[in-house]
Protein backbone atom coordinates (compact mmCIF):
# COMPACT_ATOMS: atom_id res chain seq x y z
CA UNK A 1 0.00 0.00 0.00
CA UNK A 2 1.54 3.22 -0.94
CA UNK A 3 1.54 6.35 1.73
CA UNK A 4 -0.98 7.86 -0.27
CA UNK A 5 -3.64 6.00 1.71
CA UNK A 6 -2.69 7.70 4.57
CA UNK A 7 -3.43 11.13 4.19
CA UNK A 8 -6.74 13.07 2.98
CA UNK A 9 -6.26 16.66 4.37
CA UNK A 10 -4.19 18.52 6.68
CA UNK A 11 -4.74 21.68 8.58
CA UNK A 12 -2.11 24.20 9.49
CA UNK A 13 -2.90 27.28 10.90
CA UNK A 14 -0.56 29.77 11.92
CA UNK A 15 -0.46 33.34 13.78
CA UNK A 16 2.38 35.58 13.97
CA UNK A 17 3.19 38.41 16.52
CA UNK A 18 6.02 40.20 15.16
CA UNK A 19 6.71 43.79 17.82
CA UNK A 20 9.47 45.55 16.56
CA UNK A 21 11.64 48.40 16.97
CA UNK A 22 13.54 50.92 14.53
CA UNK A 23 16.06 53.49 15.37
CA UNK A 24 17.53 55.67 13.18
CA UNK A 25 21.41 56.57 13.64
CA UNK A 26 21.59 59.86 11.03
CA UNK A 27 20.03 60.84 7.79
CA UNK A 28 21.54 57.92 6.11
CA UNK A 29 21.20 54.47 8.41
CA UNK A 30 18.58 52.77 10.51
CA UNK A 31 18.71 49.68 12.12
CA UNK A 32 15.72 47.54 13.74
CA UNK A 33 15.13 44.35 15.40
CA UNK A 34 11.78 42.52 16.43
CA UNK A 35 11.02 39.20 18.43
CA UNK A 36 8.67 36.68 16.15
CA UNK A 37 5.62 35.11 18.75
CA UNK A 38 4.51 31.98 16.42
CA UNK A 39 1.12 30.05 17.15
CA UNK A 40 0.36 27.25 15.01
CA UNK A 41 -2.58 24.60 15.42
CA UNK A 42 -2.01 21.03 13.07
CA UNK A 43 -4.85 18.72 12.21
CA UNK A 44 -4.60 15.61 9.64
CA UNK A 45 -6.95 12.95 8.53
CA UNK A 46 -6.71 9.82 6.36
CA UNK A 47 -8.50 6.74 6.03
CA UNK A 48 -6.02 4.92 8.39
CA UNK A 49 -6.25 7.26 11.05
CA UNK A 50 -7.41 10.74 12.46
CA UNK A 51 -5.82 13.43 14.98
CA UNK A 52 -7.18 15.63 17.48
CA UNK A 53 -5.82 19.38 16.45
CA UNK A 54 -3.19 20.31 18.72
CA UNK A 55 -1.37 24.03 18.87
CA UNK A 56 1.85 25.09 20.01
CA UNK A 57 4.17 27.96 20.02
CA UNK A 58 7.63 28.54 18.16
CA UNK A 59 10.14 31.73 19.07
CA UNK A 60 12.44 33.54 17.19
CA UNK A 61 14.02 36.89 15.89
CA UNK A 62 14.30 39.29 13.36
CA UNK A 63 17.25 42.36 12.47
CA UNK A 64 17.49 44.87 9.87
CA UNK A 65 19.41 47.71 8.32
CA UNK A 66 18.68 50.21 6.09
CA UNK A 67 21.18 52.73 4.21
CA UNK A 68 19.99 56.05 2.05
CA UNK A 69 21.97 57.23 0.19
CA UNK A 70 19.90 59.23 -1.54
CA UNK A 71 16.36 60.93 -0.94
CA UNK A 72 15.44 58.80 -3.75
CA UNK A 73 17.26 55.33 -2.50
CA UNK A 74 16.85 53.26 -0.02
CA UNK A 75 18.81 49.96 0.56
CA UNK A 76 17.60 47.04 3.10
CA UNK A 77 18.77 44.13 4.63
CA UNK A 78 17.37 42.29 6.79
CA UNK A 79 17.28 37.94 8.63
CA UNK A 80 14.62 36.15 10.33
CA UNK A 81 15.30 33.37 12.35
CA UNK A 82 14.38 30.04 11.86
CA UNK A 83 11.73 28.82 14.19
CA UNK A 84 9.82 25.20 14.81
CA UNK A 85 6.93 23.77 16.25
CA UNK A 86 6.68 20.63 17.93
CA UNK A 87 3.36 18.98 17.39
CA UNK A 88 2.02 15.76 19.85
CA UNK A 89 -1.93 15.17 18.37
CA UNK A 90 -3.89 12.17 20.22
CA UNK A 91 -5.54 9.91 17.44
CA UNK A 92 -9.03 9.76 17.71
CA UNK A 93 -10.46 6.32 18.60
CA UNK A 94 -7.51 4.74 20.68
CA UNK A 95 -4.91 6.07 22.97
CA UNK A 96 -2.01 6.91 21.22
CA UNK A 97 -0.50 9.83 20.07
CA UNK A 98 1.92 11.06 16.63
CA UNK A 99 4.22 13.53 16.99
CA UNK A 100 5.97 15.61 14.08
CA UNK A 101 8.16 18.85 13.92
CA UNK A 102 7.47 22.02 11.55
CA UNK A 103 10.06 24.09 10.30
CA UNK A 104 10.31 27.68 9.32
CA UNK A 105 13.27 28.61 7.50
CA UNK A 106 15.77 31.13 8.30
CA UNK A 107 15.36 33.76 5.68
CA UNK A 108 17.73 36.31 4.27
CA UNK A 109 16.18 39.51 2.28
CA UNK A 110 18.15 42.06 0.62
CA UNK A 111 15.18 44.93 -0.80
CA UNK A 112 15.77 48.21 -3.19
CA UNK A 113 13.90 51.34 -3.44
CA UNK A 114 13.75 53.76 -5.73
CA UNK A 115 11.95 56.68 -5.62
CA UNK A 116 10.69 57.71 -9.68
CA UNK A 117 8.43 60.93 -9.02
CA UNK A 118 6.75 62.41 -5.72
CA UNK A 119 3.86 59.75 -5.95
CA UNK A 120 5.98 56.92 -7.41
CA UNK A 121 8.51 54.41 -5.65
CA UNK A 122 9.79 50.94 -7.24
CA UNK A 123 10.18 48.37 -5.41
CA UNK A 124 12.35 44.92 -5.78
CA UNK A 125 14.06 42.49 -3.74
CA UNK A 126 16.02 38.90 -3.49
CA UNK A 127 15.40 36.70 -0.74
CA UNK A 128 16.97 33.78 0.41
CA UNK A 129 14.86 30.63 2.16
CA UNK A 130 17.46 27.93 3.97
CA UNK A 131 14.83 24.87 3.47
CA UNK A 132 18.08 22.44 3.01
CA UNK A 133 17.45 22.74 6.92
CA UNK A 134 13.77 20.71 6.55
CA UNK A 135 15.96 17.54 4.92
CA UNK A 136 13.13 15.06 6.37
CA UNK A 137 9.95 15.05 8.40
CA UNK A 138 9.23 12.06 11.23
CA UNK A 139 6.67 10.60 12.36
CA UNK A 140 6.34 9.22 15.93
CA UNK A 141 3.93 7.19 16.54
CA UNK A 142 3.62 6.86 21.30
CA UNK A 143 3.13 2.91 22.01
CA UNK A 144 5.16 1.44 20.11
CA UNK A 145 9.15 0.25 20.10
CA UNK A 146 9.68 1.33 16.32
CA UNK A 147 11.17 3.74 15.44
CA UNK A 148 9.33 6.93 13.67
CA UNK A 149 8.65 7.11 10.14
CA UNK A 150 10.68 9.09 8.45
CA UNK A 151 9.52 11.53 4.95
CA UNK A 152 12.96 12.53 3.12
CA UNK A 153 12.21 15.89 1.82
CA UNK A 154 16.03 16.41 0.72
CA UNK A 155 14.65 20.10 -0.20
CA UNK A 156 17.17 22.76 -1.69
CA UNK A 157 17.61 26.48 -0.63
CA UNK A 158 14.93 28.60 -2.34
CA UNK A 159 15.27 31.90 -4.04
CA UNK A 160 12.59 34.76 -4.83
CA UNK A 161 13.07 37.15 -6.89
CA UNK A 162 10.42 40.46 -6.25
CA UNK A 163 9.05 43.52 -8.18
CA UNK A 164 6.70 46.38 -7.17
CA UNK A 165 5.34 49.63 -7.20
CA UNK A 166 3.76 52.25 -4.82
CA UNK A 167 2.45 55.08 -6.46
CA UNK A 168 0.28 58.16 -4.06
CA UNK A 169 -2.81 58.43 -5.52
CA UNK A 170 -4.16 61.34 -3.22
CA UNK A 171 -3.18 62.69 0.24
CA UNK A 172 -4.76 59.52 2.15
CA UNK A 173 -4.23 56.97 -0.29
CA UNK A 174 -1.35 54.37 -1.15
CA UNK A 175 -1.70 52.03 -4.11
CA UNK A 176 0.62 49.12 -4.18
CA UNK A 177 1.36 46.21 -6.71
CA UNK A 178 3.78 43.42 -7.23
CA UNK A 179 5.02 39.89 -8.95
CA UNK A 180 7.68 37.67 -7.41
CA UNK A 181 8.57 33.99 -8.15
CA UNK A 182 10.09 31.47 -6.29
CA UNK A 183 12.46 28.62 -7.43
CA UNK A 184 11.20 24.97 -6.04
CA UNK A 185 13.14 23.19 -3.06
CA UNK A 186 12.90 19.76 -4.74
CA UNK A 187 12.47 19.08 -8.35
CA UNK A 188 12.89 14.99 -8.47
CA UNK A 189 9.17 13.51 -9.06
CA UNK A 190 10.72 10.52 -6.53
CA UNK A 191 10.77 12.70 -3.56
CA UNK A 192 7.54 14.78 -4.02
CA UNK A 193 4.84 13.60 -0.99
CA UNK A 194 1.30 13.81 -0.46
CA UNK A 195 1.61 15.74 2.02
CA UNK A 196 3.31 18.62 0.96
CA UNK A 197 4.10 18.72 -2.68
CA UNK A 198 6.84 21.56 -3.59
CA UNK A 199 7.25 23.27 -7.27
CA UNK A 200 8.23 26.81 -8.65
CA UNK A 201 5.82 29.42 -7.16
CA UNK A 202 4.29 32.88 -8.98
CA UNK A 203 3.26 35.50 -7.05
CA UNK A 204 0.95 38.13 -7.85
CA UNK A 205 -0.89 41.04 -5.04
CA UNK A 206 -2.55 44.35 -5.23
CA UNK A 207 -2.80 46.53 -1.97
CA UNK A 208 -4.07 49.81 -0.78
CA UNK A 209 -3.00 51.71 2.77
CA UNK A 210 -3.77 54.70 4.63
CA UNK A 211 -3.64 56.53 7.70
CA UNK A 212 -5.63 56.73 10.56
CA UNK A 213 -4.33 59.38 13.36
CA UNK A 214 -1.00 57.68 13.96
CA UNK A 215 -1.86 53.98 12.60
CA UNK A 216 -1.17 52.93 9.06
CA UNK A 217 -3.64 50.27 7.89
CA UNK A 218 -2.51 48.08 5.03
CA UNK A 219 -5.16 45.66 2.88
CA UNK A 220 -3.48 43.43 0.61
CA UNK A 221 -4.75 40.39 -1.55
CA UNK A 222 -2.60 38.08 -3.03
CA UNK A 223 -2.72 35.14 -5.71
CA UNK A 224 -0.11 32.46 -5.84
CA UNK A 225 0.17 30.18 -8.72
CA UNK A 226 2.23 26.94 -7.22
CA UNK A 227 1.96 25.28 -10.48
CA UNK A 228 1.78 21.76 -11.87
CA UNK A 229 4.24 19.43 -9.43
CA UNK A 230 4.98 15.69 -10.89
CA UNK A 231 5.42 12.82 -8.65
CA UNK A 232 6.43 9.65 -9.20
CA UNK A 233 6.28 6.11 -6.73
CA UNK A 234 9.58 5.44 -5.34
CA UNK A 235 10.95 1.92 -3.73
CA UNK A 236 11.48 2.15 0.36
CA UNK A 237 12.36 -0.88 2.05
CA UNK A 238 11.53 -3.25 -0.65
CA UNK A 239 7.95 -1.38 -1.18
CA UNK A 240 6.34 0.75 -2.75
CA UNK A 241 5.51 3.93 -1.87
CA UNK A 242 4.08 7.25 -3.00
CA UNK A 243 1.60 7.76 -5.67
CA UNK A 244 2.38 8.45 -9.49
CA UNK A 245 -0.01 11.66 -10.63
CA UNK A 246 0.30 15.41 -10.94
CA UNK A 247 -0.22 18.15 -8.00
CA UNK A 248 -1.97 21.52 -8.75
CA UNK A 249 -1.80 24.58 -6.41
CA UNK A 250 -3.57 27.83 -6.49
CA UNK A 251 -3.64 30.23 -3.14
CA UNK A 252 -6.00 33.16 -2.69
CA UNK A 253 -4.47 35.40 0.35
CA UNK A 254 -6.32 38.16 1.54
CA UNK A 255 -5.40 40.46 4.52
CA UNK A 256 -5.19 43.44 7.05
CA UNK A 257 -1.35 44.94 8.79
CA UNK A 258 -1.55 47.57 11.76
CA UNK A 259 1.42 49.40 11.89
CA UNK A 260 1.82 51.74 14.81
Amino acid sequence: MGWSAWLDSITLNVIVLNPSLSYKLNDQWSVGGGVQFSWAAFEQSSSLFATDQDSDWAYGYNLGVMYRPTEKLDFGLSYRSKSEHSFDADLQRVNRSVGTDVIVPEIVDMSMRYGFNEDLNLLASVQFHRWSQWDETVLNLSGTDRNGVSIQRDWDDVWKFALGADYRLNSDWRLKAGFSYETSPQDDPSKQWVDLPVGEQYRYSVGASTNWDDVVIDFFYEYADLGEVESEKRALNGNLVGVNGTFEGRIHFVGVNFNF
